[in-house]
């Protein structure tokens, strides 16, 4: 299959063509995606008008390609008798110009007894009617005697003229030997029929197979430039489909690429992927890719949406010593509270700005402390180490003409504080399941973006079934208001009050039979 997106085939009513003796008409090719009104152009056809010619009594004709040929094609050469009488035989040598090579086998009825001889770039065919063949109801007028395969060199001369040329020795019909009016011995030539009208010629065009139309696409057309927070380029690989002059589809042997818009995207030379790798200033929709290949470009659009407005969000921006729980994790030091840090964002094209994206997750590996005596991070979750401040940074990977390099996207300072908070209490927290719900227009041709749609997530609880499996979260709370989640690992300890009911390993529980009532018990 050609490499393309889809492959059409479009068939070219008759009544489209201009009549003979018009000069051509150039028609416009288009497209339309379904179920939008929009069409883009395929590029032009040159229609020429139905070719019209007429050959004398006692000939020979020869019938070429009505259009250029390639590097590479093979094409068929149709010999016809045009004789008032049924021909019983005959004798025709073919002749192939330069960059062409006859082939050694010939198409004939198989009623014609016949020898062919081929030397160098001639081929002659010798055939006649056996007399069990030789019956009446025998057409007369014109008539097919055989065809020719004829291939086109890799060594063809391009944008030039050829020619296969064929001379009758001998034409018998039933009424004897007989050659056109015009000529008075044999051999005489055939007339030759093709893209340049009829005579004896019997010229060809090889035109080089010429880049007329490219068509390229992007894998991901539209991209968030990630790569201002992470320092991972964000890459999105493109293909390059080029359309030549002889109807064929075949993917870019040389294609070169640059961008439009350097500021807001970059791109592989040689047309592999866009590139986004942070050092970009702005989002944008009318960036554009300029795709050539052999002096034909076309323009290939990406949106990019670029992030600003950084902003590093906590739950509790003052950590206290945790009285009388002391970190098994760490050597069983003193504990100090954790919080959750939050990290948002802007991201806009140019032309639309969301604002407030939660981008916590791809943000979260690359935060630091400037201080992690103070503070430790294990991804976006900050613990106090010891008393002081520090201050917790989301690091730049713009390009930068300062010394000390860019300053960071968004800081945000936490305080760890040696007053102690005291624990209040433990809640415990059963999940069996989550189910998150993404609503969305009913029909995928309805979605407007950029707008915002909502996300609905759900904590089930669903054991009461025999077997039923869950997550135990522990929440411990604070005197000073706040909480934090722990687990096993943390120092939390927990006992199924009724063994025969559930059961508990590590963190989580799974029910044996009926019971209800206080059931799990946390300790710390």
């Amino acid at each position: 299959a050609a490499p393309a997106v889809c492959t059409v085939t479009l068939t070219i009513q008759k009544s489209a063509f201009p009549s003979s003796g018009s000069q051509p008409v150039l028609a416009n090719i288009t497209f339309g995606l379904s179920p939008t009104t929009l069409t883009y152009s395929l590029g032009n056809v040159l229609l020429h008008p139905a070719p019209t010619y007429s050959v004398g009594d006692n000939n020979v004709v020869v019938e070429l390609p009505q259009s250029a040929v390639y590097r590479g094609d093979v094409f068929e050469v149709r010999v016809s008798s045009q004789t008032s009488h049924p021909v019983d035989a005959f004798t025709i040598k073919c002749t192939s110009g330069p960059g062409l090579q006859i082939s050694a086998s010939v198409d004939i009825d198989q009623a014609w007894e016949y020898s062919q001889s081929v030397f160098g770039s001639d081929i002659a065919v010798t055939a006649f009617l056996p007399p069990n063949q030789a019956v009446a109801g025998r057409a007369a007028g014109r008539t097919r005697l055989f065809s020719i395969r004829v291939a086109v060199t890799q060594a063809a001369g391009m944008n030039t003229n050829t020619s296969v040329q064929c001379s009758v020795t001998s034409l018998v019909t039933t009424r004897g030997s007989v050659r056109p009016a015009s000529v008075s011995s044999s051999p005489f030539p055939a007339v030759a029929f093709g893209m340049f009208g009829s005579g004896a010629a019997g010229l060809l065009a090889v035109e080089a197979d010429a880049v007329v139309g490219v068509f390229a696409d992007v894998a991901r057309s539209e991209l968030l430039n990630t790569a201002v927070v992470t320092g991972v380029p964000v890459r999105s690989s493109m293909r390059v489909i080029t359309g030549h002059a002889s109807g064929r589809v075949a993917t870019a042997a040389a294609a070169s690429c640059v961008s439009t818009s350097p500021t807001v995207l970059g791109v592989d030379p040689l047309c592999a992927a866009v590139t986004l790798t942070g050092r970009e200033a702005a989002g944008s929709t009318s960036a554009a890719i300029r795709v050539t290949s052999e002096g034909v470009s076309v323009n290939v659009p990406v949106i990019v949406w670029h992030p600003s407005s950084f902003r590093i969000s906590t739950a509790d921006d003052q950590l206290s010593l945790i009285s009388s729980w002391l970190n098994p994790k760490d050597g069983c030091r003193r504990r100090y509270q954790q919080t959750a840090l939050r990290v948002t964002c802007s991201f806009s094209n140019g032309l639309v700005s969301i604002p407030n994206v939660d981008i916590t997750q791809t943000a979260s590996s690359h935060l630091q402390a400037n201080d992690s005596t103070v503070v430790s991070l294990n991804g976006s979750i900050a613990t106090g180490r010891a008393a002081g401040s520090a201050a917790i940074l989301l690091p730049s990977h713009r390009a930068s003409t300062s010394p000390q390099g860019s300053a960071p996207l968004a800081s945000t300072v936490l305080s760890v504080s040696s007053q102690p908070v005291s624990i209040v209490g433990l809640s415990i927290t059963v999940a069996s399941s989550i189910q998150v719900t993404f609503n969305l227009p009913a029909h995928r041709y309805q979605w407007t973006p950029p707008a915002a749609y909502s996300l609905r997530v759900r904590l089930h609880q669903d054991i009461n079934l025999e077997g039923s499996q869950a997550q135990i979260i522990v929440g411990v709370h604070f005197s000073d208001g706040q909480a934090q989640v722990a687990m096993r690992d943390d120092g939390i300890g927990l006992t199924s009050l009724n063994p025969s009911v559930l059961t508990i390993s590590g963190d989580s529980m799974v029910t044996r039979r009926s019971g209800s009532g206080d059931l799990i018990h946390a300790s710390l």
